[in-house]
């Protein structure tokens, strides 16, 4: 299945939150995003 663009605005002290989880995980902020929304689903 092709890849979708999905553009979001977020606070920046939730960016803040991913930055910083970023950096301890050593992985970009979009895969952590995607990672946090995939388990979110049903």
């Amino acid at each position: 299945m092709p890849n979708k663009k999905l553009s979001l605005e977020i606070s920046e002290s939730l960016y803040e939150k991913l930055e910083y989880l970023s950096e301890l995980t050593e992985e970009p902020i979009q895969t952590l995003i995607i990672r946090i929304v995939a388990m979110r689903m049903p």
